[in-house]
């Protein structure tokens, strides 16, 4: 008898799939029929690392599709299947990189959150057993938003994002190149037309100093301009105070301080009368003999001195 397909294909390879359906699809009229386990919708396995010709191992999906019949009661057929290899792009730039997050169980360690598509990714190639990381925060979110049926829940993490491909996972220990603090946010990756929720999440990473320091170089010349600001101010202030004390002084005759006088409209200061001060000043001084004036000649001596 063939071998039945399984239950469910969660994890299993799509060659696996493809050839357990062909046997059954040759397989004698008396043989039972496909276990109810089989897809009735779209699916995708989760991700597993598939040995390539020249002995490099990469991450892979199989996405498979049931084929049915036209009956009122449709019956599967069979499954078409495509494989997609995560393959590593290059980075361009190492403080901003997107990660690819799976967030259901793996088939490896049946643990959430596997980091599947990472710049540390491409130094790993040919490894037979690469280190494997998890985001735990990103699965915690996701749960979040699961329960509250909106997306927009925040990210609580995102402000000061610590990369856990940094930290150590068990025996495996942390790559100091990624450590830090980031800058990230998080988005679901959905597709078609009614938004199909696929278990992956996209998380967006970036140097949390590369990313303020505009923020600051603002802040820094904000605080100059005030500084600057603020000296001017007080200049004027200053200048105002001295014109002020100048112009109501009254003993002040300089042409600057009339014309200030003239400006708002202040009269000439009235002529300054004796003060108490100068009164006493003169009660206290003694008096002074009167000049005496010669007397004036009188007719007989002006004649007898001619």
């Amino acid at each position: 008898m063939p071998p039945r397909p399984p239950s469910s294909p969660v994890g299993t390879s799509i060659a696996a799939i493809a050839t357990t359906s062909t046997v059954w699809a040759s397989a004698p009229a008396n043989t039972p029929p496909p276990p109810p386990g089989i897809i009735r919708g779209p699916h995708r396995s989760v991700a597993y690392l598939r040995e390539l010709e020249d002995g490099v191992r990469v991450w892979s999906v199989a996405f498979s599709v049931p084929v049915l019949t036209d009956a009122p009661e449709s019956k599967p057929l069979g499954i078409v299947g495509l494989t997609i290899d995560l393959n590593e792009a290059t980075v361009e730039r190492s403080d901003r990189f997107a990660v690819l997050i799976d967030t259901r169980a793996d088939a490896t360690n049946n643990r959430r959150g596997l980091i599947l598509r990472h710049p540390y990714w491409t130094t790993m190639k040919g490894e037979k057993e690469p280190p494997l990381y998890y985001a735990d925060a990103v699965v915690k979110w996701a749960d979040e938003a699961d329960a509250a049926g909106d997306e927009t829940v925040r990210f609580h993490g995102g402000a000061e994002w610590i990369d856990p491909v940094s930290q150590p996972n068990g025996d495996t220990p942390g790559q100091a190149a990624y450590s830090g603090t980031w800058l990230a946010s998080v988005y679901r990756v959905r597709v078609g037309p009614d938004k199909v929720d696929t278990g992956w999440v996209v998380l967006v990473q970036e140097r949390r100093d590369e990313a303020l320091q505009p923020v600051r170089d603002l802040q820094w010349r904000l605080g100059y301009v005030g500084l600057v600001a603020v000296v001017i101010v007080l200049v004027l202030v200053v200048l105002m105070w001295a014109g002020m004390v100048s112009v109501m002084d009254t003993t002040a005759r300089s042409p600057v301080t009339r014309l200030l006088r003239r400006w708002p409209g202040c009269r000439h200061p009235a002529p300054r009368t004796p003060s108490a001060r100068s009164a006493v000043r003169e009660a206290r001084s003694p008096p002074q003999a009167p000049h005496a004036e010669p007397p004036p000649p009188t007719p007989g001596q002006g004649e007898r001195g001619a």
